[in-house]
């Protein structure tokens, strides 16, 4: 446009985006949310993963690995008799075989043949061996089998973060579907590398805390028959229930 004035073009003034403006051509490509978010220093919110999904891994990954084996640190919170640690080895083999071995305290253990359960608490009880019929399901020592029984079907799924360390691990909470199941909730960080639990909080319904970490977690395609088995020492009485 000509200034008829002074006989020179007269450009149109600059557009200029003042500061924390978004350009015009970004505006046009729709990029205005991301922006706006980078630019005011929010981060964009990522999805929640699929908690049936790792639920579903965790049991498939169980079941074709034919069991697990791992070292554990146990803590016990009851309320009405105090706080109990423990440390190990556990073994578990299908539904119905299952070993926990302890280091602390020495020589106990806990064992599921398949047809009975053998409770040896030599620290607290000593001289016997309880030997009782096998439970199942829910409440049974072998935590791990009857929690990737079926979980989509058995409990309801929340995913509530993430553990970074190690590789990652995905955090659910699950709630029982059934509410005569002798837990409230259970706490549950699944590792990402191979999809089992690593950490397993339970919650039982008059109170009491199991808090289960396992580390060095194998698939279960080595363990030796014998791990299943108990062998009553020298001297020990076996007292039937």
């Amino acid at each position: 446009m000509m200034d008829r004035r002074h006989g020179r073009a007269r450009n149109r003034p600059e557009h200029r985006e003042g500061p924390g403006q978004v350009p015009r051509s970004l505006r046009a490509l729709g990029t205005v949310p991301i922006l706006l978010a980078l630019l005011s220093g929010s981060p964009l919110r990522a999805q929640a993963p699929d908690p049936v999904a790792i639920l579903d891994r965790a049991a498939r990954v169980y079941a074709t690995a034919g069991g697990m084996q791992a070292q554990f640190r146990q803590v016990i919170d009851d309320p009405m008799i105090g706080t109990f640690r423990s440390r190990g080895h556990l073994a578990q083999r299908g539904p119905d075989k299952f070993a926990m071995r302890f280091t602390d305290p020495r020589g106990e253990a806990l064992v599921m043949d398949g047809t009975k359960l053998w409770v040896y608490t030599p620290s607290t009880t000593p001289g016997q061996v309880l030997r009782m019929p096998q439970p199942i399901g829910p409440g049974a020592p072998n935590l791990v089998a009857w929690l990737l029984d079926r979980p989509s079907d058995r409990y309801f799924a929340r995913w509530i973060g993430s553990d970074t360390t190690r590789g990652g691990a995905d955090i659910l909470i699950l709630t029982p579907r059934d509410s005569t199941l002798p837990f409230s909730s259970a706490t549950v960080a699944f590792a990402r590398t191979n999809g089992l639990p690593r950490r397993i909080e339970i919650t039982e319904r008059r109170g009491t805390r199991r808090t289960l970490s396992l580390s060095r977690v194998r698939d279960g395609h080595r363990i030796s028959a014998s791990t299943f088995r108990f062998r009553v020492p020298s001297g020990v009485r076996v007292v039937d229930q």
